[in-house]
């Protein structure tokens, strides 16, 4: 593996993962590929590694010292999914987010590889607000997820200011692909609209037409990743569009470009849904470093979720 073209992707079955992989893949970049249970190079199989066993990772970077590496791995859910198990939710997010997470940054020193690494952070981390959020906004997380999120900017920053090590953070408003898992807002709106459009009896479930979110369509971040580690000095960075929609823009957005009235076709859920506020990115100190802009705007993303989940032939708008 060429090292100065050679990147780590912790957590390469995601979403974020798998675009990561295609993405450098397709630049011709020698790929270390982690996921649950398996370990890949080049897509070749080697013994799986575990993130969360320090020695483990600590051995894997030193052997291959990768120029970068991407920490996608995350432990959270949809919003419109329950939990149960508070204590196992700390559990997990707190092994998942923040040790192993801590693995790589440790390793990176152990090896003195010179490793520039990428933590995906999270949008959670500043909680139910409705403000503007820059990387000078108050963190104050009020889920489980946000504070493990939180925890890992805070051991970026233990590691940038103590060892020197070029640790970046990505703070990640919502961004939608067609990896989206079923849960997720995005891909069951897609996906009723295009079932719909095909003659199916489907209805959309939707339990707050008002829920307001910032959203950007993920394979544009994903270049944003690869230029802040080429561009940028080490530090946290916002990753978002920078204009709040809701739920029903999204839906009717949908349905819209499929000919269809998504009224007809959506059941809304039980009165008294409490709307929580929409944080927004501001995304002006990334746009400043790399240089990045987004591909497509709002309906340009919707377009795209609709075209890769192949219904670019059923858009009549």
């Amino acid at each position: 593996m060429n090292n100065e073209k050679a990147v780590m992707v912790v957590g390469s079955g995601g979403q974020d993962g798998r675009l990561l992989v295609d993405y450098f893949k397709e630049r011709g970049w020698g790929i270390l590929a982690l996921a649950r249970g398996r370990t890949c190079l080049d897509g070749r199989e080697l013994e799986a590694v575990d993130i969360l066993d320090a020695g483990a990772v600590a051995r894997l970077v030193d052997r291959h010292r990768p120029a970068r590496i991407y920490h996608l791995a995350a432990y959270h859910h949809s919003s419109e999914e329950i939990l149960s198990g508070e204590l196992d939710m700390f559990r997990h997010s707190y092994g998942v987010n923040l040790n192993s997470w801590i693995h790589c940054l440790e390793a990176v020193r152990l090896a003195g590889s010179g490793s520039r690494v990428f933590y995906a952070s999270s949008s959670r981390v500043f909680g139910e607000t409705g403000e503007l959020c820059d990387e000078w906004t108050r963190v104050q997380p009020a889920c489980i997820y946000g504070l493990s999120k939180a925890a890992g900017m805070q051991a970026a920053g233990y590691y940038r200011t103590r060892w020197g090590i070029p640790a970046y953070c990505g703070i990640l408003f919502n961004h939608e692909s067609k990896y989206r898992r079923a849960g997720f807002l995005s891909k069951k709106v897609v996906a009723a609209a295009l079932a719909i459009r095909r003659g199916g009896p489907q209805r959309l479930e939707m339990a707050d037409p008002d829920a307001g979110f910032d959203m950007s369509y993920a394979p544009d971040f994903i270049g944003a990743m690869d230029l802040l580690l080429e561009r940028a000095e080490p530090g946290n960075y916002v990753f978002a569009s920078g204009t709040r929609h809701t739920a029903q823009e999204l839906a009717e957005t949908a349905f819209g470009l499929l000919g269809l009235d998504w009224r007809q076709h959506t059941d809304i859920g039980a009165a008294g849904v409490r709307t929580r506020p929409a944080a927004i990115g501001n995304p002006a100190r990334l746009l400043s470093a790399t240089g990045w802009r987004a591909s497509c705007d709002f309906s340009g993303m919707v377009r795209r979720l609709i075209e890769d989940e192949g219904g670019g032939g059923l858009i009549l708008r």
